[in-house]
């Protein structure tokens, strides 16, 4: 009896430990240097986006979305965050817009805020950074995977970068499906 009590509670322990593995989120990575702290910039929420400024995205989409980046205000910020608007079109004439964060080293993203449909922006209560991964909106994890951050070192291209790939529709390639 005192064999299989044990072998219970190892199996126990076991579960207990792989799922608190699972459900953990990333730690930061430093952005500075190990032991740095990262600190968040001041964030101001640009205007609300106007159509001449919006350039078209080329994103995988399933639902035939429509999506757009204001290139006036995309920012790449000291505090390494890359900052945009974005502009979501399920169907002709109607927009979702929303101003967007996305922390390469820390494949995070945060809501700043959201275009209230009468041309203002509107800011959405402090949030939290959240993780990118399976779950999040796909159109997030393509902007920092393809376009925003460079691939082994996770830092963001510079904003001229970014432009560039976008207009060229010049993805990062990952140099080990190469020949």
């Amino acid at each position: 009896m005192r064999p299989f009590l044990s072998a219970m509670l190892l199996v126990f322990a076991t579960c207990a430990q792989a799922y608190r593995f699972i459900d953990e989120t990333e730690p930061d990575r430093p952005t500075v240097e190990d032991g740095t702290p990262w600190k968040e910039g001041k964030v101001r929420l640009p205007p609300y986006p106007a159509r001449d400024d919006l350039m078209p995205l080329s994103l995988d989409d399933r639902r035939g979305y429509r999506y757009y980046l204001d290139k006036t205000h995309l920012r790449v910020d000291p505090d390494q965050v890359v900052r945009y608007t974005l502009v979501i079109e399920p169907r002709p004439g109607l927009w979702n817009v929303s101003y967007e964060g996305i922390r390469c080293n820390a494949w995070s993203y945060k809501l700043y805020g959201y275009g209230d449909g009468r041309g203002r922006m509107r800011a959405l209560p402090k949030g939290d950074w959240l993780p990118l991964r399976t779950g999040s909106p796909a159109y997030q994890r393509q902007l920092h995977d393809l376009y925003f951050c460079r691939e082994g070192s996770y830092t963001p291209y510079s904003r001229e970068e970014i432009l560039y790939r976008l207009r060229s529709n010049t993805p990062t390639v990952d140099r080990s499906l190469l020949p």
